[in-house]
This record gives structure tokens, sequence and C-alpha cells, in this order.
């Protein structure tokens, strides 16, 4: 029988709880472009928009707020559409994410 050590789990630096509930309070990117009325789509969502490797997760900094229709169970969502979200929407994923970013830092410095 082999015993293995136990390892406790190792802190994340992708992960920023704050932010993705900050984020959680915008309105819907899509909705908000095309005057779309997101109550009928339900909740915002954080969506990882950032590039990352097969099989891993962006950064918690590069996601914007998608309902859930548009984020992962709608016919034109970013879950369904994959790459073909930007170009569908007509969104460039990097502004959006800069946007938020420094949207974010100015909020929290003004509260600080």
């Amino acid at each position: 029988m082999i015993l293995r050590r136990y390892k406790p789990p190792r802190f994340d630096p992708k992960i920023n709880e704050p932010y993705k509930a900050w984020i959680r309070t915008l309105p819907c990117i899509v909705c908000r472009q095309w005057q779309l009325t997101q109550a009928r789509y339900g909740l915002v969502e954080c969506a990882h928009v950032g590039m990352r490797g097969l099989g891993q997760k962006c950064h918690d900094r590069e996601t914007i707020p998608l309902c859930v229709h548009h984020h992962r169970t709608g016919p034109q969502s970013h879950h369904a559409l994959g790459k073909g979200f930007w170009k569908y929407w007509r969104l460039n994923r990097y502004d959006l994410i800069k946007h938020y970013n420094q949207h974010y830092d100015a909020v929290r410095s003004d509260a600080a």
C-alpha cells in the first residue's frame, strides 16, 4: 500500500471573489448593447472570457457580465458559439476586459 502525504489546498491567485461579486451586479453586456430586456433572461453571471490553455480557467479579472441566456443556455450564447460569439455580437473581448478592470479599480479607489 502506498501512503500519500496530505497536501493542503494551495492558494490560487486566479481567484478574486470581490471582483466576481461586483461583475454580477452589472447588466449583461449583450442585453445592454442591443437593448434587450434582461429581466426575461435571468441572473447575470461572470463569464470567463480571457485567453487560457485547454482545460484551464482564466483569471477572475478576465470576466464580463453576461446573463444566463447569453452566457450558457441560449442558441447564440458564449458556450454555444465559442470563438464565434465575439463576431456574432460585434464585441471586442479585450476592450471589455480592460474597461471593466479600469472601472473596478476606479470604484475601489473611490471607496478607499
